[in-house]
């Protein structure tokens, strides 16, 4: 009897390969993703040193050109702060695309492993049914000459 194979099994090879693929991806955003929030919280924890050096500034008695070059500077800052959220909140609106993406090419991989194994289920019973014919006619065949002789 021939060997079983299963006609759609480079597209699921092809759906496993991208399935590995886009993981990969997810990986690398996720990794982006930590940078982003590293990089807002350095920026938030050296918005809070300079808060506090313009109130220490502030009650030390300071020119109106140091005050006013250090309040440009905070709010230059606060700036940044606000565009490293938008990243943040971008990334995290692609890592959520990216994981649908995995959810479907692993859902249509499901299906085709289940119809795999379905089709391999179908194979064997009908391996086995032939496996039985053959003997059937053997012990028939072997029956007959036995009478025959």
């Amino acid at each position: 009897m021939k060997q079983f194979k299963f006609s759609m099994q480079k597209i699921l090879e092809y759906k496993t390969d991208l399935e590995e693929n886009e993981k990969v991806i997810l990986e690398q955003m996720h990794l982006l993703y930590e940078e982003f929030c590293s990089e807002l919280n350095d920026l938030q924890n050296e918005y809070k040193i300079l808060q506090l050096k313009n109130d220490q500034m502030c009650k030390d008695g300071a020119t109106i050109c140091e005050v006013k070059v250090l309040k440009s500077y905070i709010s230059d800052l606060i700036d940044r702060i606000g565009l490293q959220q938008e990243k943040i909140i971008k990334a995290e609106a692609e890592i959520d695309k990216q994981i649908t993406k995995i959810i479907k090419i692993s859902q249509d991989k499901t299906v085709m492993e289940k119809l795999k194994s379905k089709y391999q289920g179908d194979y064997r019973e009908q391996q086995k049914k032939e496996t039985e014919l053959f003997i059937d006619d053997f012990v028939a065949n072997t029956n007959h000459l036995k009478f025959s002789s």
